[in-house]
């Protein structure tokens, strides 16, 4: 702890302050009044002093003095340790390690670090969580989870560093890599899992609407990665209900391949389908679980009705309903607002052309839309 006294201005004029002190006082007490007062000595030099340190007082205030506290607190710096707990990190070769000697390894790990730093372990998967031991059995990683976690948390701590023991494998949220800054942290990467070289190929990800309509065409795209299988042979195959609709060859041209493939699948049936993508090899694979993705679409057999509303005709109203109608599933009607009567019931998509405007605002058309959540 520590109090000291500190002023806006020099010290210095505490002099001048004290010597105008003294000449107010010597003149009031020795000199204009002394043979008024009446006091003894002892009365004179005691209500004098106090009347010197009065005006010293005041005069002082003059110099904006402020009474300055400060206090030492010293604290270990925090060491935040988050672990891995997903599945993937299991799927290595030498998977007893990982399940065994590698958890003794953490703890002695905290227990040595216990005495220079305020050791925080974590835990995380699709989510975050206190460390309490380690099973990978979390199906999915999401570092932004575990980053947003430690920005929340600790961001504010200007001793505080971030050790992430992973693999680096995730399947949820953004990638770490853009969004690591925003904690604020040093951040350190224990880096788990099997470090060799191995020979694999899998599906990255597929895209689809979830959503489509009887006989007509269901764009879907689907990455394909590979590493070490250079010169090598992919067949991709798609299939629902026990009939193939998609078959094709990817042949593998890089050491670190990745293809983005776009397909268009035949909708014949209404009803939830389930389509099965199947990646094969004509080589021997590390991991083959991730050869293998499924997805799920919604095929409706009903007609979607749209309505172009208008108040003033133009020729690229005829063109756009064409465009529309060239999807079956897409019935196409031209409405004129200004003239006919808008049932918006029997419309499930309101295209709504130059409307409002300077001319009529349709203020209750918009209100119809709102109350019946019409698009």
């Amino acid at each position: 702890m520590n109090i000291s006294l500190v002023t806006q201005h020099s010290l210095w004029w505490i002099i001048p302050i004290g010597i105008l002190a003294f000449t107010i006082v010597y003149w009031q007490y020795f000199y204009a009044l002394r043979n008024r007062l009446g006091l003894s000595k002892i009365r004179l030099f005691l209500l004098s002093g106090l009347r010197f340190l009065a005006i010293v007082l005041l005069l002082g205030l003059l110099l904006e003095p402020r009474v300055r506290y400060s206090n030492k607190v010293e604290n270990k710096p925090i060491l935040i340790f988050a672990q891995d707990n997903s599945e993937s990190i299991k799927n290595v070769r030498d998977s007893a390690f990982i399940l065994n000697k590698y958890q003794e390894k953490i703890k002695d790990l905290f227990n040595e670090l216990q005495d220079e730093y305020d050791v925080k372990p974590l835990s995380f998967g699709k989510g975050v969580s206190e460390y309490s031991g380690i099973d990978f059995t979390e199906t999915g990683t999401d570092y932004s989870q575990l980053l947003a976690y430690i920005k929340n948390n600790y961001g504010s701590q200007s001793n505080a560093q971030l050790v992430i023991a992973s693999d680096g494998l995730y399947n949820y949220g953004s990638n770490p890599r853009y969004l690591v800054h925003e904690t604020g942290l040093p951040v350190s990467v224990l880096q788990l899992g099997d470090t060799t070289k191995s020979v694999d190929a899998s599906i990255d990800f597929i895209k689809s609407n979830i959503i489509g309509f009887k006989n007509s065409l269901l764009p879907v795209r689907f990455g394909v990665k590979a590493s070490g299988a250079k010169g090598k042979n992919l067949n991709l195959s798609i299939v629902t209900g026990g009939k193939v609709l998609i078959e094709d060859k990817i042949a593998i041209t890089t050491d670190i391949f990745f293809q983005e493939l776009d397909y268009s699948l035949e909708l014949e049936k209404s009803g939830l389908q389930k389509f099965e993508v199947t990646l094969r090899s004509d080589f021997e694979e590390f991991f083959l679980k991730n050869n293998n993705r499924e997805f799920v679409v919604d095929v409706l057999e009903s007609k979607r009705k749209l309505a172009i509303c208008f108040d003033q005709y133009h020729p690229d109203l005829s063109a756009l309903k064409t465009a529309i109608e060239k999807n079956p599933n897409f019935e196409c009607n031209l409405v004129n607002v200004a003239q006919d009567n808008l049932n918006i019931k029997e419309f499930n998509l309101l295209i709504l052309n130059q409307l409002p405007n300077n001319r009529n605002d349709y203020n209750q058309l918009f209100e119809k839309i709102r109350q019946r959540k019409i698009p």
